[in-house]
């Protein structure tokens, strides 16, 4: 399984947490043009003040992270001869057996 990071599932959440930022800077903006009130005004400040840095962040986040970029690569166990022959869960349970146990019967 891929790491999180490292995978296009990643970027796909970067890009998702980017759009809602961006989203609720929009809602914000808006509504400090709609609402003219002093305490309105700070408030919806404050919040576009957190949100702005947060969505710059997210987007510096988003460009550095190119679209297939390399995986690292993991150290391989050492294959054993029975190992070919089988694959996925079982497999890995058994190799994972062998060097804790030894030799399995």
């Amino acid at each position: 399984m891929d790491l999180w990071r490292h995978s296009e599932a990643g970027r796909f959440h970067r890009g998702i947490s980017l759009a809602v930022a961006f989203i609720a800077g929009l809602i914000l903006a808006a509504e400090a043009t709609r609402n003219h009130g002093p305490l309105e005004l700070a408030v919806l400040g404050a919040m576009l003040a957190v949100v702005v840095p947060t969505a710059w962040h997210l987007h510096s986040a988003f460009r550095t992270t190119p679209a297939n970029f390399p995986i690292p690569k993991a150290p391989s166990p050492d294959p054993t001869p029975g190992d070919s022959l089988r694959s996925g869960y079982r497999k890995s349970k058994e190799a994972q057996l062998r060097r804790v146990y030894g030799a399995c019967p």
